[in-house]
């Protein structure tokens, strides 16, 4: 037995912006997690990127068989020619409904581009789009103006808060994992006035800081946890949810090491900051298993399973009974973190909707679990469980 969820509506709890204009790899680049010049014939002897070309030839209607290259202009011929209508038989495709965007990446600082968040739904018509607010983009944009500390705490504060009215923001996210880690301390203000005027007087500073080298300094730490926190204040006075990049990502501007949700066990014990509502992007992954503990129990705490669908391809559903074993299903959430090109949201939709019909499937054939709390539950984590978390409508 397959749990029918196929037809099940999905909301995208976090992806991020594309433009056919914009591309600037080839498309089978976009499958992989490094930046580093992986050499195309490693990317095409991944178990992952045989899943792709499969379930895309499929899409297409082309033979399984047939050379990646011959897809990839097939498919540069749809969606170079109408773009909206591409994506939108992709999404349809996947029923994808709804899309939680992150305006903060790509950006200028790290990909040398960025999408004006209004153009994302001129290509997508038919699907609810709301967006969620990037902090570092925001500090950055202050960090090169050289202002007091008083300036750019304040600064920081009335950005954030124009960019989310501006926007409707459901949501803040933060990247604070790629910088200095998730091992957030208190900061005394003087501390941090102090690290950050050392900091602005870097000559990196009207460079690429979104990974730039003040990353690993002492300084960078100090300021980054004081900001983090003041974002959390941020987040309490206006009741909304903060995402927190947590576990792998893009390789080598990621430490693994330092993105471990277990290090923020100060962060959400702590009696004040512990009462946001943080949602631990890419489950932490691979730290899925100690993410899904802290979502159990921590009340406050949610889960969000992008990136990990669908990058760890055919592990997916053994990852999601590794999640299944600890978080309360209620409290989990279907993402991709797709980017750049649409098909990264497609694929990880359609796959992500298999596997999670045959994990939750393992379970009732076990007697673990019932039919009907496995159809809720598959339910809760495509869309419901978004939808009441970022108080969205119900389509």
């Amino acid at each position: 037995m397959t749990l029918a969820i196929a037809d099940l509506p999905v909301v995208d709890s976090h992806c991020h912006l594309f433009l056919p204009s914009l591309e600037t790899r080839p498309l089978d680049r976009f499958w992989t997690l490094s930046t580093l010049p992986v050499p195309p014939e490693d990317i095409h002897s991944t178990v992952f990127f045989q899943m792709v070309k499969k379930r895309f030839a499929q899409f297409l209607g082309l033979s399984e068989d047939a050379p990646f290259e011959a897809l990839a202009e097939e498919r540069s011929a749809l969606y170079r020619a109408y773009p909206a209508g591409y994506v939108e038989r992709l999404f349809a495709d996947a029923g994808l409904g709804t899309l939680l965007v992150d305006i903060g990446y790509p950006s200028l600082e790290n990909e040398g581009y960025e999408v004006n968040p209004d153009d994302i739904k001129t290509i997508l018509p038919r699907r609810e789009v709301r967006f969620v607010v990037g902090v570092e983009r925001v500090l950055h944009s202050l960090l090169k103006r050289g202002l007091s500390f008083a300036g750019f705490t304040e600064g920081f504060r009335v950005e954030l808060a124009r960019q989310v009215a501006q926007w409707q923001a459901v949501a803040v996210k933060s990247t604070i994992a790629y910088h200095t880690g998730l091992d957030i301390r208190p900061v005394a203000r003087d501390q941090a006035e102090r690290a950050y005027f050392r900091i602005v007087r870097q000559p990196q500073v009207n460079g690429a800081m979104q990974y730039g080298q003040e990353s690993r300094s002492e300084d960078a730490k100090v300021y980054r946890d004081f900001m983090l926190l003041e974002t959390i204040e941020f987040c309490l006075e206006h009741s909304l949810p903060l995402q927190l990049h947590t576990g792998m990502g893009a390789v080598p501007a990621i430490d693994v090491r330092l993105s471990n949700p277990l290090n923020l066990r100060w962060l959400i014990s702590d009696p004040h900051f512990g009462r946001a509502t943080i949602v631990l992007v890419h489950a932490g992954y691979p730290n899925h298993a100690e993410a899904a503990f802290l979502v159990n129990t921590y009340p406050n705490l949610w889960l969000d399973l992008s990136e990990t669908v669908p990058f760890v391809g055919s592990g997916v559903r053994s990852r999601l009974l590794e999640v299944f074993e600890m978080a309360p299903l209620r409290k989990v959430m279907y993402g991709s973190d797709g980017v750049n090109v649409p098909e990264t949201l497609w694929f990880s939709c359609v796959e992500f909707k298999q596997r999670l019909a045959e994990a939750l499937d393992t379970l009732v054939s076990a007697g673990q679990v019932t039919e009907e709390f496995a159809l809720e539950s598959a339910a809760g984590i495509l869309a419901a469980n978004s939808r009441r978390l970022y108080g969205l409508s119900h389509q």
